[in-house]
């Protein structure tokens, strides 16, 4: 909510977000059938033009300012004690597409097909399972690469907005 709140943006893909968690798909095509007989956040039905225009209007601003919230939500939560204790895991993944986005482009497929590809890199908190961070990348770029834009992303957001950055140990 603070970070998409702005024309309901946030129950909008609360919504999209509760549809693909029960259907147990990324499949969009089914959301406006779903949403005509379930409950969600946002009550009118969205068809497949406004999916698009919710999905697309994310920004790398819009990601950085949702995990500095959510880390802000933590520490308001659990104090510095948190971070002073966590311990991470890193786990970054290679989607294959046929679309024309602009972090596609070819890389070292693991599935050895002949599409680009976008990389996605999660990390979250080994004991709670907490989510603390997450990017994609440019297909192209290597895992090491993204590691070290990683370390220097996270200064980024361990820092409260008026606070100096919690240091974590950080144990990959």
């Amino acid at each position: 909510r603070e970070v998409f709140s702005k024309y309901h943006r946030d129950l909008k893909r609360a919504s999209l977000v509760n549809y693909m968690l029960q259907q147990r798909t990324a499949v969009m095509h089914n959301y406006f059938p779903f949403a005509k007989t379930h409950w969600l956040p946002w009550s009118t039905p969205l068809n497949d033009g406004q999916i698009g225009s919710i999905l697309k209007s994310v920004t790398a601003d819009d990601i950085t300012r949702f995990f500095n919230a959510l880390n802000a939500n933590y520490r308001r939560k659990f104090g510095d004690e948190f971070y002073k204790r966590l311990f991470v895991a890193l786990d970054s993944t290679s989607i294959s597409t046929y679309s024309n986005l602009s972090q596609a482009d070819y890389g070292h497929n693991k599935d050895l097909d002949n599409l680009k590809q976008i990389n996605y890199l999660m990390v979250c908190d080994i004991v709670s399972g907490m989510p603390i961070y997450g990017k994609t990348y440019k297909g192209n770029v290597v895992d090491v690469k993204t590691v070290s834009h990683l370390l220097i992303d996270l200064e980024t957001v361990f820092r409260s907005d008026n606070t100096e950055a919690v240091k974590p140990n950080l144990v990959f």
